[in-house]
């Protein structure tokens, strides 16, 4: 199994051009039109239409690369609510700045789904957590970790992040709430 680190351009044009329900591995396959085991594999030959489904060898290259959030989920009732509506509701307009953009993202994904959301409290980096039930939870996994409370949830999320970071945050946890990829994409566009 091997490990590839993307910069964040790459990353976020891979789950741009995601389909809903197809992972990273996928959308690479069609995007580079690679052909798929029991199709013609190497004969050297570009199909015209790319594999439906990854190998199993595939999938766990893939989870190496991306993680599990890169497995498909099912639809929720997140994607039910327009993202396009939210961005451009009042209650978002009037933040100004990229964590209360942040903030308030999250917010809406929670509302959304609330049990799909419970999992973000799995998402984390080497020493620290990104999301807690509560403040002390995240404080004793880092420090100088800013938390706050996601508004009208029981969630906490650590905030002194870098803009890219918060974007790959947010990713990550719409992902896991079940969003597709142009509602992700939409979101992080906007955190800015």
């Amino acid at each position: 199994m091997h490990t590839v680190e993307l910069e964040d351009d790459v990353f976020y044009f891979i789950l741009g051009r995601a389909r809903p329900q197809e992972n990273p591995c996928q959308t690479l396959r069609r995007e580079l039109r690679i052909p798929g085991k029991g199709n013609g594999g190497s004969s050297g030959s570009v199909p015209v239409a790319p594999p439906a489904l990854p190998s199993e060898e595939e999938e766990k290259l893939l989870r190496a690369i991306f993680g599990e959030e890169a497995v498909p989920q099912s639809p929720s009732k997140v994607q039910e609510t327009e993202i396009s509506s939210f961005l451009k509701s009042p209650d978002f307009l009037v933040k100004s700045t990229v964590t209360d953009k942040f903030l308030a993202m999250l917010r809406w994904a929670y509302h959304g789904a609330p049990q799909k959301f419970e999992t973000v409290t799995q998402l984390g980096g080497r020493r620290r957590r990104y999301f807690a039930k509560s403040e002390g939870e995240l404080l004793g996994h880092g420090r100088s970790v800013k938390p706050q409370r996601i508004p009208e949830t029981p969630f906490w999320v650590v905030t002194n992040n870098d803009t890219p970071k918060k974007r790959k945050m947010l990713a990550a946890a719409l992902r896991l709430a079940g969003c597709d990829s142009d509602t992700i994409r939409e979101a992080v566009g906007a955190l800015r």
